[in-house]
């Protein structure tokens, strides 16, 4: 492992260490599957196609008022911290494992950010923090608040044609999906404690049932299933607005 530390703030510190750097070139013809656990934490998986290999990197931060680097980040990074890319006939498995901090550790969080050529398909599973995906493109599910523990938002972002299944479930935060104009869903959204908003430029949303807490109906007639859950927190489905373009929210007539 290669590391290196930059300390920001000194109220709460930040330290950067690259993580067993993958260090293969990747056939950007080839698909990428990724598989990420971090038990306390916070997970951005960004899709690159500029990139040529798989980028990992944890983001330390701790609530503790220090002055200077603790000498000591880089060994915890090595002891919580691993990344590994297998190679499988048809596909590369990307997996990426972060344990959670010993219980004198609690005031520390691991923050993965993940950048690779494309993203077949991904799982994450995270507590204590937010889930971002950017430009995927095949099924994705996400978990965030294991065990009933503290969820956070999850950002699904790509302006690809989308087809596949996503589940996307947290404890508490927003989830936001926003995907290309062309994409299909049969949709499931469930907000306990929060507003649902389901938006399209040129899509056709039928079979559109809504409750109050509810938001069920498809996506250009579409069958796989999309399931957004939020225990205590709002979710907002845009379908066909860039990534720069401000978010348009609300409830579609039948």
């Amino acid at each position: 492992m290669v590391g290196m530390l930059a300390l920001a703030g000194c109220v709460t510190n930040d330290y950067r260490v690259p993580v067993a750097p993958i260090e293969q070139r990747i056939d950007a013809s080839i698909p990428i599957e990724i598989e990420v656990d971090n038990k306390l934490g916070s997970v951005e998986v960004i899709a690159d196609p500029q990139a040529r290999r798989a980028f990992v990197e944890a983001r330390i931060t701790s609530a503790l008022s220090v002055t200077k680097p603790n000498p000591d980040t880089e060994a915890l990074a090595r002891r919580w911290i691993s990344a590994d890319m297998r190679s499988r006939p048809d596909k590369r498995v990307l997996r990426v494992l972060s344990a959670r901090p010993a219980a004198d550790e609690s005031d520390i969080r691991v923050g993965l950010v993940i950048r690779v050529p494309r993203i077949d398909g991904i799982r994450v599973r995270n507590t204590g923090g937010s889930v971002r995906i950017v430009g995927f493109d095949g099924p994705v599910t996400v978990q965030n608040g294991l065990k009933g523990g503290a969820g956070g938002g999850i950002d699904l972002l790509t302006i690809k044609e989308f087809r596949a299944p996503i589940t996307a479930q947290t404890t508490t935060g927003d989830i936001r999906l926003r995907v290309g104009e062309t994409s299909t869903a049969s949709l499931t959204a469930s907000a306990d404690k929060g507003e649902i908003g389901v938006a399209s430029r040129t899509a056709v949303l039928d079979n559109v049932k809504v409750t109050r807490a509810l938001w069920s109906g498809r996506i250009n007639q579409g069958a796989n299933p999309v399931d957004l859950r939020t225990g205590e927190g709002s979710i907002t489905v845009e379908v066909g607005f860039p990534y720069g373009q401000p978010s348009i929210s609300g409830v579609p007539a039948n």
